[in-house]
Order: C-alpha cells, then sequence, then structure tokens
C-alpha cells in the first residue's frame, strides 16, 4: 500500500483543512454519516443496549444506584428497569444508562436498541447539534465502547445455532416437482433451452425467499446469529 507523505505547504494545507475526519463526515450523495460504527463495533453497541422481555420489577433513583444494582449482580445489563433522569422517570436499561454516558448531555437520552441505522441516525444528528470536529471524537467513542462490548459478550456461533426451518424440505419439494414439469416441457419441445433456464431460476429464487421469510420466526433475540442480523453487523434477514 503506498504511503502519501505532504511534503509541499500546498499539500500539508490540504491535509491539514480539507482531508481531515471532521470536514468529511457525511457523504455528499445522500448526507448520511460515512464515519459510523460497522460490524464488531455495532455488534458491541447492539449487545449494550438491547432489553430482555420481562416486567420493569427495579426502579433506581440515579444511574449510581443502577450501577451499584449491577455490581451486586442484582440486574444484568439488559435488565428491564425504571430509572430517574432530568428528563423524568424513563423504562430502560443499565446497559443503555452505559451507553449514554459516552454522549454529550444534549444528546441524551437515547433509549433505544443501538443497531447500524439507529448509530447512523445518532451520527446525523450528532454532526446538527455539535459539528464536524465533536461528531468525530463522538464516533471514535462510541467504536471504543463497541469494540468493549462486543469483546464482552462472548457471543459466538455454533452449528445448533443454525436452525432449519420445519418447512424447508416441504418447499424444495414444491420446487423440484416444477423444475420436473419445466423439464418436461423442454423434452417435448415446448420451451426453448433459454426458457428452461429462466424458468428454473425463478423457481429457485421462490423457494429462496420463502425459506427466508420462514426462518426469523425460529431465531429468538438470544440466538447469536439474531443479533448479528438483527442489529445490522452482519447479512440481512
Amino acid at each position: 500500500m503506498a504511503v502519501h507523505v505532504p511534503l509541499t505547504m500546498e499539500a500539508q494545507n490540504e491535509a491539514a483543512n480539507l482531508m481531515v475526519t471532521s470536514k468529511n463526515m457525511l457523504n455528499p450523495s445522500n448526507g448520511e454519516p460515512i464515519v459510523a460504527p460497522s460490524q464488531d463495533m455495532i455488534l458491541g453497541c447492539y449487545y449494550l443496549t438491547r432489553m430482555d422481555e420481562g416486567e420493569f420489577q427495579y426502579a433506581y433513583a440515579s444511574g449510581d444506584d443502577a450501577m451499584m444494582a449491577y455490581d451486586n449482580d442484582v440486574i444484568k445489563l439488559h435488565t428491564p428497569i425504571r430509572l430517574r433522569t432530568p428528563e423524568g422517570i424513563i423504562e430502560t436499561t443499565y446497559g443503555r444508562y452505559l451507553f449514554n454516558q459516552v454522549l454529550p448531555e444534549n444528546l441524551r437520552f437515547v433509549n433505544e436498541t443501538i443497531g447500524k441505522s439507529a448509530a447512523k441516525r445518532l451520527l446525523s444528528r450528532a454532526f446538527d447539534v455539535l459539528g464536524g470536529e465533536e461528531t468525530a471524537y463522538l464516533a471514535d467513542a462510541i467504536k471504543n465502547l463497541g469494540f468493549k462490548y462486543a469483546t464482552l459478550s462472548g457471543l459466538t456461533v455454533s452449528m445448533a445455532d443454525m436452525i432449519i426451518p420445519d418447512e424447508k424440505q416441504d418447499f424444495v419439494k414444491e420446487g423440484e416437482d416444477k423444475i420436473k414439469e419445466i423439464q418436461k416441457a423442454f423434452w417435448k419441445g415446448y420451451i426453448t433451452e433459454e426458457e428452461r433456464y429462466v424458468q428454473s431460476l425463478q423457481v429457485w429464487s421462490a423457494v429462496k425467499i420463502r425459506i427466508e421469510k420462514e426462518m426469523k420466526k425460529y431465531f429468538k433475540p438470544s440466538n447469536p446469529i439474531y443479533s448479528l442480523v438483527d442489529s445490522g453487523a452482519r447479512g440481512n434477514w
């Protein structure tokens, strides 16, 4: 990889004032942030800010009280809690409280699960409120937080996590029956080779889409693959 060193004053001025990250935060084509967390960084933010299902059994007067409860194993990162904030009492999690600690006060309180799209919205709002330079520092802080909790989460994927929908074999059997009919029509000269090829592709594409639609209901939020896909860190449904 080439390394370009700005030697002349003009080149140094360009690097310092035009090429610096804070001056290139937004994509010119759509206005979305270019500098944004992705992959493992997003997975860590998603893990930190997701909320478990259940009742709000615990209430705390401040973040420090919630921290003490977490340190004493009373609650987990994802336990639903009620927390008093300057904006009032909110229903959130201790993990979301930790995430908001890296945000400036005028951007708090972000009370949602932070996936890829949510992170982009947050940085876009930060650019409007804080400007380019402060947003660049914020992006770095979010990335560091994401890396930290992606590591602490210990999320791994095993064969047991890869659930095959019960309907898959039925869908494949229906596809095979349709392919047989297409082959018969080809052998009898009713369709051309190109038509046979195109129709076969359409059949298997339809089978693939049907299987994909059925898959999501088999994956629970506790499944690591669900976290990878739902966060936007890897793949899609």
